[in-house]
């Protein structure tokens, strides 16, 4: 048996890492996981009766293993959408194709497990997680620590990997639409036609890469797992006769970046963009380009926005977005970072802080005012 990582007197949350092959269950204890190692079962993809039969089998397990942590306070966790996440009704999905309606998910776990069920956009609590305890935490301790009055309060959370999840965080409020919809910025058209994740993802740069080739045959096998990170690999590299075209996909995957960044900031005015997920790995070779295209200004001359962007990752940089600034324009401000949670420990903090909140029993926000 995997013994408990934790002992500590906060409330015990199950968790799920919901993919589309298998689901990796665990529990969230004082913000950290308890398990060692988590309970993988399948997904059953194509099979719905199975497919929540292992999530009840799974949750089960979690609980079976931690019983000397006391009972659980409820199960947390993100699930992919689209959904009607406030009642926690899920599909249809494409890479699910078992939840092809309207399937009562809360509700089923509810009734099996007899806890309350919170399930929301992986987007949603990333965004959650990295306010409360990543950049605007630490971000707002600098600040402090200097003597500044200022306060950052909002948060844009983007995760670049497969598709393009988002979610925003204000005052210490995830924000998610009328019908939990809110921030799907990665089905807004692109200036190609496409969604704007089919340029801004894995895939995307696959086949930007795949372009950008032209008469250079494709370097690798076209099923091998991991080629973004081979792509990034290559760009990295001096000697092949790809580099050029990896080094020209990455820019273009900026310059999509930068379109959505644009307008994520030009609508909810954050005072952080965090980015997470696969991509954010290569962020060196996508930084540039994309923060040089949403600073650049339009054919016409005009500005795309009217806040400075500010590359936080860049000591120089981070500091004058630290600054404060008597001029109103210069006041205007939106640092742009690769998330330092990792992308599931983001997501794990948001669903474990969410539960805590919708239970009453509320996290310290690090930072992140209540509402």
């Amino acid at each position: 048996m995997t013994e408990p990582a934790t002992r500590s007197s906060e409330p015990l949350i199950l968790t799920l890492d919901a993919g589309g092959t298998n689901f990796v269950f665990n529990g969230i204890k004082g913000g950290a996981l308890v398990l060692h190692a988590g309970v993988v079962l399948p997904a059953e993809s194509r099979n719905l009766k199975r497919s929540l039969d292992n999530l009840v089998r799974g949750f089960r397990e979690v609980c079976e293993r931690t019983r000397g942590l006391g009972p659980p306070a409820a199960a947390s966790f993100a699930f992919p959408g689209p959904a009607d996440y406030r009642a926690g009704v899920i599909g249809p999905l494409e890479n699910m194709p078992a939840y092809g309606g309207a399937v009562p998910l809360a509700a089923t776990l509810r009734d099996a497990l007899g806890l309350p069920v919170f399930v929301n956009n992986d987007g949603d609590l990333f965004a959650y997680g990295a306010a409360r305890h990543g950049e605007l935490r630490e971000l707002n301790g600098a600040l402090e620590a200097r003597g500044s009055p200022r306060r950052l309060t909002s948060l844009a959370g983007m995760t670049l990997g497969t598709g393009w999840g988002c979610g925003f965080v204000a005052d210490g409020v995830m924000f998610t639409g009328s019908s939990s919809t809110g921030m799907e910025i990665g089905a807004c058209p692109y200036v190609d036609g496409r969604a704007i994740e089919e340029t801004a993802s894995a895939g995307g740069l696959v086949r930007l890469f795949r372009e950008e080739l032209g008469a250079v045959p494709f370097p690798f096998d076209a099923d091998e797992p991991g080629l973004p990170q081979r792509i990034a690999a290559l760009a990295r590299g001096k000697r092949a006769a790809a580099v050029p075209a990896a080094e020209r996909a990455f820019r273009r995957l900026g310059e999509a970046l930068a379109f959505g960044l644009n307008w994520t900031i030009g609508l909810l005015d954050p005072d952080l963009v965090v980015l997470g997920g696969g991509l954010a790995g290569a962020w060196d070779l996508v930084a540039p380009h994309a923060l040089a295209h949403a600073r650049s200004a339009h054919v016409s001359g005009r500005a795309r926005g009217y806040k400075r962007l500010f590359d936080l990752g860049d000591e120089a940089e981070r500091e004058e977005f630290l600054r404060d600034e008597t001029a109103v324009m210069q006041g205007k401000k939106t640092g742009i970072a690769r998330s330092r949670l990792a992308t599931d420990e983001a997501i794990m903090r948001g669903a474990y802080d969410f539960a805590l909140r919708a239970l009453g029993m509320d996290a310290p926000s690090g930072g992140v005012p209540s509402a």
